[in-house]
């Protein structure tokens, strides 16, 4: 069977599935039930009350609370393990191939989606979710497949512009199919409900999953000596993981070791603040429904554009450090003015700002580290 060496419409369906924001709203509906002991309805905002003397509004905010506490949990138990995944086989690229890095954040996910279409149906208690959390980061989850899809882009590079350019694209589909994950999620869950948009879910990703395992091929040649035994399997493991400094000199050893710091502090970030923007947009002064926070999601798309035709234009001007740097003033930025946001234009602005994400950049110097 003839095999491609075409990534980009793997990375493109997990950004999209990846990106829909349906577990955050699927907690907080529950909790909403579970609290007020009443049906919550997100089409009319009738979840939503300002008056403060209101004793609806100290329920709100009693969910609002629970809910970060929960996703805040969650998300380290997941977050925490999938860096150290990540770290373990990204390194081992060479040895185990890249598409390894692929395939286990899409069974991870596949496994999380399946698990939590169960709980939808049967609606099983939330706290079964940290299973959920701990199988994704265990799987290695985003930060495995960005890492593994960026070294898979490097192998197919001859230098370091056409490397920074390849990986401008990958940014650019990394963003548009973010933004529309986010966008259609809210219309998909209001015609089909939260089981069966799981349910698609699913079969999306077994259909990455057999595209990657049946027609993408390698750029890594795996060698056919396997260890003998499980000491030699686990010493070869972190031998990988050892190797990367030993081979290298103490000025990149440090570079490298910055550039791990500085991936694992903003992923941190981005995956405890977007869950809280949820929360955020779902409460007042905002009160938006599945279908605003899908639109939210969206603005991504249009700052792609921007973001890669800027870096078609500055990779000529500036070294890639320095676009980095752009990307994180941008979202630091974005996330000072969601501290003071409370108009629904003002909370789209921020949203522009958010997702200009340096993330893929830093991913993509570490490779070419």
């Amino acid at each position: 069977m003839k095999k491609f060496m075409v990534v980009e419409p793997v990375v493109a369906l997990f950004m999209f599935l990846y990106s829909m924001p349906l577990m955050q709203q699927y907690v907080y509906r529950k909790l909403w039930e579970e609290t007020t002991n009443s049906t919550f309805d997100n089409d009319n905002a009738s979840h939503c009350h300002v008056n403060q003397s209101d004793p609806t509004f100290l329920k709100q905010k009693e969910v609002q609370e629970k809910m970060s506490i929960f996703i805040l949990k969650t998300d380290l138990c997941a977050g925490a393990l999938s860096i150290l995944v990540a770290f373990v086989v990204v390194a081992n690229g060479e040895r185990w191939g890249r598409k390894v890095s692929l395939v286990l954040p899409m069974v991870g996910c596949l496994v999380s989606s399946s698990f939590l279409c169960a709980i939808s149906y049967f609606s099983l208690p939330l706290s079964l979710l940290f299973i959920s959390a701990f199988v994704t980061g265990l799987f290695g989850s985003i930060a495995t497949f960005l890492g593994g899809a960026f070294a898979f882009i490097a192998d197919l590079c001859e230098n370091e512009k056409q490397n920074t350019i390849r990986i401008a694209v990958i940014d650019f589909i990394l963003g548009v199919f973010s933004g529309l994950g986010g966008l259609s999620s809210g219309y998909i869950l209001k015609a089909l409900g939260f089981t069966w948009t799981y349910v698609m879910m699913s079969l999306l990703q077994v259909v990455n999953i057999l595209y990657v395992m049946c027609f993408l091929d390698d750029t890594v040649r795996v060698s056919e000596v396997e260890p003998k035994s499980l000491k030699e399997k686990l010493k070869g493991t972190f031998s990988g993981v050892y190797d990367l400094f030993r081979n290298s000199s103490c000025r990149k050893r440090t570079l490298i070791t910055l550039l791990l710091c500085t991936f694992m502090t903003y992923l941190f970030t981005m995956i405890g603040a977007l869950s809280l923007y949820t929360i955020y947009e779902l409460n007042a002064p905002l009160c938006w429904n599945a279908i605003y926070i899908g639109y939210g999601s969206a603005a991504s798309t249009a700052v792609s554009l921007i973001g890669f035709l800027g870096i078609l234009v500055l990779v000529k001007y500036l070294k890639d450090f320095y676009l980095v740097y752009l990307g994180i003033f941008s979202y630091v930025g974005g996330a000072i003015m969601a501290a003071f946001a409370t108009t629904t234009l003002l909370m789209f602005l921020v949203q522009l700002h958010l997702f200009q994400s340096p993330i893929h950049n830093i991913a993509g110097l570490c490779v070419l580290q």
